[in-house]
């Protein structure tokens, strides 16, 4: 396993941002650590110059055939995910709007009921939406 490695210095902006979504999200801080593996935002880091964090879900058995994720952390590091985005690019967070609460043909499926027309699914709607800052 030789290939050139990659870190990305403590202290960098995308981190301090990272890790204020990360804890909205959670309600825990961000932990970090140091891994030797071969991550593909080393190549965006190293060959175009393009500081990179890695980020996601909590998993088990990577690559393994028993691998698995925990779906809870999907959805915690999905909203973790939108709150940076969101900080990253100047957005503000946007009303909900109000729709008929009813569940999609997947969760309604899942839960044993026949399908029914998709609204809104709980399972992404409590991810935060939001919209461009208004320029004043």
């Amino acid at each position: 396993f030789f290939v050139e490695g990659y870190v990305l210095e403590p202290g960098s902006e995308a981190e301090a941002v990272l890790a204020r979504a990360h804890q909205a999200a959670t309600g825990k801080p961000l932990e970090s650590f140091t891994t030797v593996a071969y991550l593909d935002a080393r190549v965006y880091a190293l060959y175009d110059k393009v500081p990179a964090l890695c980020y996601g879900p909590t998993s088990r058995n990577v690559h393994g055939v028993d691998e698995c994720v925990s779906l809870e952390s999907v959805r915690r590091s999905t909203t973790a995910m939108a709150l940076f985005i969101a900080e990253w690019c100047g957005l503000e967070p946007a009303p909900m709007p109000k729709v008929e609460s009813r569940l999609c043909a997947a969760c309604d499926l899942a839960s044993g009921g026949a399908a029914s027309v998709f609204v809104t699914c709980p399972a992404v709607s409590t991810l935060p939406r939001f919209r461009r800052r208004s320029r004043a």
